[in-house]
């Protein structure tokens, strides 16, 4: 019998969330293993980079968070069905990666709730805004392209017509905004919204948000 996959990571959801999204959305079943961070240096013929998280199953054993969730969406059919969905997929991958980075280094710098509320207020200005991405000096990725692209496509996913990679990690990052912005979000994106609902309200990622193996989430430490 061939061993389930198993996750490594700290006991939280953070990195190791698009992992456990895409196998539990595949229906495969997985071992987690909550991994000491002073191991990270001392084992490195485990952890190759000193990081986590780390996956393993019946073919790798690979230490990044994007090359992990490209090799599972390969394997269980998660990628789009050409390989011009699969660039697509890796596309909005890439820019979604770069939207939940900046939000999140933006707010945990806050020392304070008073400098946390002025700090989430400039990256609503200048990411979530609609009109940002085009007021001078914009840079960077913005919630108006992620919903132009999935209007684009018109079948409720950002890729091809079914669940993909994609769309497990746009809305892991939403978990993140609507935790910031609450109905804020939902009244300026309800599209960005509804899609996450509808991501994570399938059969078997909503199981898997109900069960044990769904950790506490890491947020800023001033959102409320």
């Amino acid at each position: 019998m061939t061993a389930k996959p198993k996750v490594y990571y700290f006991p939280i959801q953070a990195r190791a969330e698009p992992i456990k999204l895409a196998l539990a959305a595949a229906g495969v079943e997985f071992d987690f293993e909550a991994t000491p961070k002073e191991q990270l240096k001392q084992d490195l013929d485990h952890y190759k980079f000193g990081q986590v998280p780390r996956y393993v199953d019946d073919e790798v054993d690979l230490c990044q968070m994007a090359a992990i969730v490209r090799h599972i969406g390969r394997k269980y059919g998660l990628m789009g069905k050409t390989e011009a969905q699969h660039a697509a997929v890796e596309e909005v991958m890439e820019a979604i990666g770069e939207l939940h980075g900046t939000g999140f280094v933006t707010y945990i710098r806050a020392t304070s709730q008073e400098d946390f509320d002025a700090l989430k207020e400039s990256f609503w200005k200048e990411h979530i805004e609609p009109g940002s991405e085009t007021a001078p000096g914009s840079r960077g990725a913005h919630a108006a392209y992620l919903s132009r692209i999935l209007a684009a496509n018109k079948t409720g996913y950002f890729v091809g017509d079914g669940l993909t990679i994609a769309d497990l990690v746009v809305a892991n990052t939403l978990e993140l905004f609507i935790a910031v912005y609450k109905e804020r979000l939902s009244g300026t994106w309800p599209d960005l919204v509804e899609h996450h609902d509808r991501v994570m309200g399938q059969e078997k990622i909503a199981a898997y948000l109900q069960s044990p193996q769904r950790l506490a989430p890491l947020m800023p430490k001033y959102v409320q």
